[in-house]
């Protein structure tokens, strides 16, 4: 199974490397510049993983987080946070629900696939633990 993964991330670059990067290891990516566009495809097509960018306008990733978090449909989809600062010390611990990695900017390919793969199987391992 193919993998669908919603990205969101203010910066057209980030976004495009993003994609090109997870793309290249069987990965379907959908990128958004706009946390809201992002947030009515969420609601509306099922996804495996969300990278969230923290520091965006309009809407930020802590916002996102929650709203995903009260949402029936898209609670229970793995995310990773992302953030060219060292926010994930200073995320309130309601918002780490859900967050199952860390992707510091500037990132390497490797640093972003292991992440991925690894909050990926720790989903997946915690849903089977969960079910059981």
């Amino acid at each position: 199974m193919k993998h669908k993964i919603l990205v969101v991330d203010d910066t057209p670059n980030i976004l495009h490397i993003i994609k090109i990067f997870l793309e290249k290891e069987g990965y379907q990516v959908c990128a958004y510049k706009n946390p809201l566009d992002a947030l009515r495809h969420a609601t509306r097509e099922e996804f495996s993983l969300y990278i969230i960018d923290i520091m965006m306008p309009t809407v930020d990733g802590f916002t996102m987080i929650r709203i995903l978090k009260n949402n029936s449909f898209t609670r229970g989809v793995p995310i990773i946070l992302m953030s060219a600062r060292g926010l994930l010390l200073e995320t309130p611990k309601n918002i780490k629900y859900n967050v199952y990695g860390f992707i510091p900017k500037p990132f390497t390919k490797d640093l972003l696939v292991k992440v991925v793969e690894r909050s990926l199987l720790t989903a997946y391992q915690d849903e089977l633990t969960v079910s059981n």
